[in-house]
């Protein structure tokens, strides 16, 4: 139901996007060549609590900053570090906000830091333009970006010869389908989430998303979290004797992946989270082809 505020309440929208909007302009203002991003985050910090308001990033989901702050090709939300310097060159993407009276403001921009090459200030204008030419709004944007992702789904499918067909239909159809073609795609799929740019970033960005915004919660779950998890299940049904057995195989297959995205995502040594990824799927793999010819 939409809530129509009043007077006083439009005035507090205002005053904390109006704070947010000054906060943002004071950072930009005072990016430094040689300072840190945690340096640039406390800047932004004093300026909002010295004008009255709270810094409403800080705190929420764990989350350090005051800002999200992002160099060059680092995905949105960059975390504030000590150990990250700024320098001469770089592109500075600050997103934050700020509460004053019960309401927040929330706004971004990004900023050049001084003389930028020619490949990164045609970015800077041809995606602004792109922005506010091309696209009706943010909901537009997300939907182009699921409508490229639901297009790279079909396409490895295809690739790797799975079944196109209903979830009533999966245990059937993947019964005819030689376990090596089953792990190859596994595999696949777990290299498309972790190592393809566009499809990492995706779930990236639904990760850190998802409590914030219902839609991105949606996106997260159908696509890595409850999705899969009930794919697999629709799949091992036929090899079950019950929907919960069913339920528990695909849990014991995509539990340990789901977990590995985290654990790709912070290893220094991604080679030996795919190998382990490889083992599990093998493994996983032989059990269950052991409990078959136990039932037979």
């Amino acid at each position: 139901m939409i809530q129509i505020k009043n007077a006083k309440e439009l005035d507090g929208m205002r005053r904390a996007n109006a704070l947010s909007a000054a906060a943002l302009k004071y950072g930009g203002q005072h990016i430094e060549a040689g300072m840190t991003t945690w340096e640039l985050d406390k800047l932004i910090y004093d300026f909002i609590v010295k004008h009255g308001g709270t810094p409403n990033f800080k705190g929420l989901y764990g989350f350090p900053g005051t800002a999200c702050i992002s160099l060059n090709d680092t995905i949105i939300h960059g975390i504030p570090s000590h150990d990250i310097v700024i320098r001469p060159g770089d592109i500075v993407s600050i997103d934050t906000g700020a509460k004053v009276d019960g309401f927040n403001g929330d706004n971004a921009c990004t900023y050049a830091v001084g003389k930028i090459d020619l490949e990164a200030q045609r970015l800077l204008d041809v995606t602004k333009a792109a922005l506010y030419k091309h696209f009706s709004g943010k909901q537009e944007i997300l939907d182009c970006i699921v409508a490229q992702m639901e297009r790279m789904d079909l396409e490895r499918a295809q690739e790797y010869e799975m079944p196109e067909t209903e979830p009533d239909g999966f245990a059937e159809a993947y019964q005819h389908i030689p376990v090596e073609q089953i792990y190859a795609y596994s595999l696949a799929q777990f290299r498309h989430w972790t190592e393809e740019e566009f499809p990492a970033r995706f779930r990236r960005m639904l990760t850190l998303e998802q409590y914030r915004d219902p839609e991105m919660g949606r996106l997260y779950r159908d696509y890595l979290a409850g999705g899969p998890v009930e794919y697999m299940a629709a799949i091992f049904r036929r090899m079950a004797d019950s929907d919960a057995q069913a339920m528990q195989l695909a849990l014991r297959f995509y539990g340990p992946m789901f977990l590995l995205y985290s654990v790709y995502d912070e290893s220094e040594d991604r080679k030996t989270v795919i190998e382990a990824l490889d083992t599990h799927i093998r493994t996983f793999i032989e059990q269950l082809e052991a409990e078959k010819r136990r039932r037979k």
